[in-house]
């Protein structure tokens, strides 16, 4: 799935990046964020990094990133520190700020990222897209269906998930 999930985003990446038309921030990371990360530079839009010293349970042999400027990322030693720094990449205190969140299938970290960023306050609306490929994410949008139905979680979140999966 990974690899297919790759080739169409490598395939697609100059659309998503012209049509979001905003910096791209990453986990300059390896696979899907790699992609994402070379799209975003081959359509000539800005782009940066969070990196983390600690990648799939791995610490990494180096804090460099192999083609990004140094001036483009940076190098998180916690995940803590990475949500961070995408939520202040994310936050829209103008109209001429242009931000867009855009999901894709991860693990834990992905998820935790995910709902961190859903919740951010910022002042003006921020497009979230999570990319439901495959039905990644099928049983957790059913699951936070499940929650709003038994009171646990604001009706409103469960309407901009449900616009999502539709």
């Amino acid at each position: 799935m990974c690899k297919e999930l790759g080739m169409g985003c490598m395939a697609n990446k100059h659309k998503i990046a012209n049509l979001l038309d905003c910096t791209t921030w990453s986990g300059a990371g390896p696979g899907l964020m790699d992609a994402v990360t070379k799209g975003a530079m081959q359509a000539g839009k800005p782009v940066g990094g969070l990196k983390i010293d600690k990648e799939a349970g791995e610490w990494t042999a180096s804090k460099f990133h192999t083609y990004l400027p140094s001036e483009s990322y940076l190098t998180c030693r916690f995940s803590s520190a990475r949500k961070h720094g995408m939520v202040d990449a994310v936050v829209r205190n103008s109209s001429s700020v242009r931000t867009a969140v855009v999901a894709l299938p991860g693990g834990i970290g992905t998820l935790d990222e995910m709902f961190e960023l859903e919740r951010i306050g910022s002042e003006l609306p921020v497009p979230f897209l999570v990319i439901n490929y495959d039905s990644s994410y099928g049983k957790l949008f059913g699951f936070l269906g499940d929650c709003e139905n038994w009171g646990t979680l604001e009706s409103c979140l469960t309407c901009i998930i449900q616009q999502r999966v539709s």
